[in-house]
């Protein structure tokens, strides 16, 4: 019995030798062929590009998001996409760029729907919608990012919009929209650009005759705008102008912003005379 236990015992341990043996060939095979594989550059980190090919697939993800139906969606997914120091760094991406104007153009024509609107959350990420295409505009010089800033909503006087009457960049997308069929955005045109010629003097030779020639529009939303942009710049002559108008005399809904933008002139002209 004991040279029986003994010859077990004996074949045990030739076949664990066996199998360690064996793992240790397999292991050197494994660790040579990745040996191959894997790139020359010493500083080569294999979990590095694993994460950048996650981040790619996440970006594409948040990327599709933007275009949700669903507002809350697309909130979220810019706020993750770019919503801090670091990721606006994404920026750099051209399609990202481009995800980010076309969702506020979108949001623009959302923003006309009253429930929409009314949304207080809606207005602060619309906010920020708008600080992040400004950074692209003036960033990265895109003239399509200028042309979507324009025509976004804003009102004339708010710090977005009195910030934009100072852009060189954005005067000739202004120019382009000055007969733009929309009631609201045809006189918020004319008014920004009173403001324009009123920033930027070299601007008035082109603007001034352009409101002009819109004081005597039968449209009555555009007759405003103008009269009410000549306010901002119109010169001496714009006085005796605007007492002449048909419309300051004969339209009473007309009248009192006339006299109104007629003393406004005298009065900005006056201080500007006595400094």
């Amino acid at each position: 019995m004991p040279n029986e236990l003994g010859l077990l015992l004996s074949v045990w341990v030739l076949m664990r030798f066996q199998v360690w043996t064996i793992a240790a060939i397999l292991l050197l095979v494994i660790t040579q062929v990745g040996g191959a594989q894997k790139p020359k550059g010493e500083n080569y980190d294999l979990t590095q590009e694993m994460r950048f090919q996650d981040n790619q697939e996440r970006q594409e993800a948040l990327l599709h998001q933007l275009r949700s139906s669903n507002l809350d969606d697309r909130m979220a997914a810019l706020h993750i996409l770019v919503g801090n120091d670091r990721s606006l760094s994404l920026l750099k991406d051209e399609k990202i760029r481009a995800a980010v104007i076309d969702l506020l153009q979108r949001e623009t024509r959302n923003a006309r729907d009253y429930d929409t609107r009314e949304r207080t959350d809606f207005q602060y990420y619309q906010s920020f919608l708008l600080d992040v295409v400004r950074k692209i505009a003036t960033d990265y010089d895109s003239p399509n990012a200028w042309k979507i800033l324009v025509d976004s909503n804003y009102g004339t006087g708010s710090p977005f919009g009195q910030w934009l009457a100072k852009q060189p960049a954005a005067y000739a997308h202004l120019m382009d929209r000055i007969d733009d069929k929309d009631d609201t955005r045809r006189s918020q045109t004319l008014i920004m650009l009173g403001k324009i010629c009123a920033s930027r003097p070299s601007t008035c030779s082109k603007i001034l005759p352009a409101l002009r020639e819109r004081t005597t529009s039968a449209d009555s939303w555009t007759r405003q705008g103008a009269i009410a942009a000549l306010g901002a710049c119109g010169t001496f002559e714009d006085i005796a102008f605007l007492r002449a108008l048909p419309a300051c005399s004969s339209d009473l809904s007309t009248r009192p912003l006339c006299r109104l933008m007629e003393d406004k002139i005298t009065k900005r002209l006056t201080e500007h005379k006595d400094r």
